[in-house]
């Protein structure tokens, strides 16, 4: 099979240890500081199969995708093409479980289609829980796919976890044709609306910076989004209409140097357009 390379997406409400969890998988190690990741942080890790009697390298991008609800077309800009994913809650917050019921399955699903699956009750560590094994048990079924409990802290079914995922998507090859993209390419429109709030034009600034450019693809563009972001003193749990004008600045900078400078204007006044409209 030689060279296998494909994209997998950890999902799943801030907090709960995605982060850690690819830090965990990729460098062996753990940091418990909480790093918010803007859009989707994108993460390479080599592992080896051997698929019957050929060895195979099998390179997995990690794609560690915004947490905050709210970037509903950022994050769907993200899902598109995933072979894989990781639905991650936290055992100590019984309300992250739900999300994954109710905001973060039907999205991917919508995006992404029928592809194999893994739900995480991360923090396992804890002795202080509120998710019942057995909820994490009939979310699963429902879903046809396993669940662990992990711990990003100990490395508890970290490995078993990201192996077991990368096992059922070369399965999945073996058994049926492979169709590029998983999942139906949508264009991204924006409801248009008399008044917006501060987090829906932060979604939307950053889907149509990622989505403008044909180039780099989401996961290069994510790499000056970000700083930009970082430079504005933007936090994106609590984003502002001042904040963000700074952020449009910043993007249109950045722009100025690879694009056609009226296209760059453009950009700039529709962006600030949405901005003027935040009602805080």
């Amino acid at each position: 099979m030689g060279d296998v390379k494909k994209k997998f997406l950890l999902l799943g409400d801030g907090a709960v240890g995605k982060t850690s969890l690819v830090r965990r998988f990729v460098t062996d190690k753990f940091d418990d500081r909480y790093i918010t990741t803007i859009g989707a942080k994108v993460t390479k890790k080599d592992i080896q199969f051997k698929v019957g009697d050929q060895p195979t390298r099998f390179s997995m991008m990690l794609w560690d995708v915004l947490g905050q609800q709210g970037y509903s077309n950022i994050q769907k800009a993200s899902f598109k093409g995933a072979d894989g994913a990781l639905l991650v809650c936290d055992v100590t917050r019984a309300q992250t479980l739900d999300s994954l019921k109710t905001y973060w399955l039907p999205q991917f699903k919508e995006v992404a289609g029928d592809v194999p699956m893994i739900f995480l009750a991360n923090k396992a560590d804890i002795e202080d829980r509120e998710i019942d094994p057995q909820a994490l048990f009939n979310l699963s079924g429902e879903h046809n796919a396993n669940f662990f409990f992990t711990s990003a802290k100990n490395g508890l079914n970290v490995n078993l976890a990201f192996y077991k995922l990368a096992f059922y998507v070369l399965k999945r090859m073996d058994t049926q044709a492979e169709v590029d993209g998983a999942g139906t390419e949508k264009s991204m429109t924006f409801e248009e609306k008399s008044a917006y709030t501060a987090t829906e034009v932060a979604d939307m600034i950053m889907t149509d910076f990622c989505a403008t450019d044909d180039v780099m693809g989401i996961d290069g563009t994510m790499e000056i989004l970000v700083p930009q972001f970082d430079r504005a003193g933007v936090d994106v749990k609590r984003p502002t209409k001042e904040g963000l004008m700074r952020v449009v600045q910043n993007l249109s900078e950045m722009e100025i140097m690879i694009k056609d400078p009226s296209d760059v204007e453009e950009r700039k006044a529709v962006r600030m357009s949405w901005v003027e409209k935040i009602v805080e």
